[in-house]
């Protein structure tokens, strides 16, 4: 299955890894960034530095989720549980949900909530 859309929840030090270069890749109609409230906000107004440079991604929050190909999960271990509850909009039949955190215990915890085939 080719990759058309993508979105990513947590763009801390991963997610800021990751998110320039989607962008670049597949274009800010197929890319987003889950977010909401303050975050949401802050985001949108001031977006994030890498390394000097300023990027805006395109955000979304958990009620506009619409099925990606490939889900991001980049979160801290503190927030994975509210970031599987976030992305349930994100999650379609065919999705690929790509959990970026460190331990096996994180596959686990989501596969849980959306099942292995995921």
């Amino acid at each position: 299955m080719k990759m058309r859309t993508v979105a990513l929840i947590g763009l801390g030090a991963m997610g800021s890894f990751f998110a320039p270069r989607l962008l670049e890749h597949l274009g800010a109609e197929n890319f987003q960034v889950i977010a909401e409230g303050a975050r949401k906000e802050r985001l949108e107004k001031r977006g994030i530095s890498v390394n000097g440079v300023a990027y805006r991604f395109p955000i979304r929050t958990p009620e506009e989720g619409r099925p990606v190909d490939l889900l991001l999960i980049a979160v801290k271990d503190t927030g994975l549980d509210q970031a599987i509850r976030d992305i349930r909009g994100f999650v379609g039949p065919e999705t690929q949900i790509l959990c970026v955190l460190n331990g096996v215990e994180r596959e686990e915890r989501v596969a849980a909530a959306y099942g292995w085939e995921h």
